[in-house]
């Protein structure tokens, strides 16, 4: 489903009431922490990776060498994996704010919400790369919300990025 709407509400999101995992989907700077961030008002409780490393790590995640920077990375899928699962067993809605970038990454996640009895939503927030160029450059690094991402990276991202495909259900919000 392709929403056309940029507000960011939860009326543009159909079946948004009865659904008890979000699953943001995008590139960084395509808008998925603002995004998540809406959602909080309608009582989903935001899962952040980006969250999760600067709470271990801070800035100094760009101090790491690659190898170690991806393994925080796989290091953080996995915590948020158990705080959904633990989420999800207290009764609550969750929107996890994560890049999704691959498509093993959202069939993991998948798998685990339907062991808790529940299928997720994918929402994929699409973005050119001069649109996710803009709203980086005016990242300062001042924390998790707003963690700066050097161009080449932004590159590696977009090319090592799998979008969902037809047969995963997903909602696709332009940007």
């Amino acid at each position: 489903m392709m929403i056309t709407d940029t507000c960011y509400s939860a009326d543009i999101i159909p079946d948004l009431a009865s659904r008890r995992v979000i699953l943001m989907c995008g590139i960084s700077g395509s808008g998925k922490t603002y995004f998540a961030r809406n959602l909080e008002r309608y009582g989903f409780i935001r899962v952040s990776a980006d969250a999760i490393i600067w709470d271990k790590y801070g800035s100094a995640i760009d101090s790491l060498s690659s190898e170690m920077q991806m393994e925080v990375f796989r290091a953080a899928d996995d915590e948020i994996l158990e705080i959904v699962l633990r989420m999800l067993k207290d009764g609550k809605r969750v929107v996890v704010d994560s890049t999704m970038c691959k498509r093993s990454k959202r069939d993991a996640m998948r798998r685990a919400c339907a062991l808790a009895g529940t299928e997720p939503l994918l929402v994929y927030l699409e973005a050119s790369l001069s649109t996710l160029s803009r709203r980086l450059e005016s990242r300062r690094g001042v924390g998790p919300d707003d963690l700066i991402v050097p161009l080449s990276r932004l590159h590696s991202f977009v090319s090592n990025f799998q979008p969902p495909q037809s047969d995963e259900p997903h909602i696709v919000i332009p940007q």
